[in-house]
């Protein structure tokens, strides 16, 4: 029971993950508007805070498959496991911020990017699972 929590969590931190960087994504004309720059500079900058989240996550993933869930055949259920997590994140976000402001909607080509994402996350979570099991693995022979 103690593992499954542990998976749960970790599901939930990747989750999380996801969901600032969708966010940041989807709400580029709202931060915009709060900080007062021009839509360019704020894509340009959230752009670039996206791609340091994806590094970093990638090392934080790493880091936390090695040291709390080791080597478990249920690791794999992980990436699957944060797909539900990742909807009532998402869910919960637009319930505490609705968007008053109709010029702060996205254009319709980030619904299909922010698709794409989805469908390709659990695939980078394998691969991230995959890669620090195998390391756990070639360590102890």
């Amino acid at each position: 029971m103690n593992y499954f929590f542990k998976l749960i969590c970790v599901s939930s931190i990747y989750a999380l993950f996801y969901v600032i960087e969708a966010e940041l994504m989807l709400n580029i004309y709202r931060i915009s508007r709060f900080i007062n720059l021009e839509v360019g500079t704020v894509s340009i900058l959230i752009g670039l805070l996206i791609l340091i989240l994806i590094i970093s996550s990638t090392f934080i993933f790493y880091m936390l498959n090695k040291k709390f869930l080791k080597q478990n055949k249920w690791n794999y259920l992980g990436p699957f496991i944060c797909l539900p997590i990742i909807f009532l994140f998402i869910s919960s976000f637009t319930n505490i911020f609705p968007m008053y402001n109709e010029g702060d909607r996205p254009i319709p080509i980030i619904g299909l990017v922010f698709t794409a994402s989805l469908i390709l996350y659990p695939f980078y979570l394998l691969t991230v699972v995959r890669i620090s099991t195998y390391d756990s693995v070639t360590k102890r022979s």
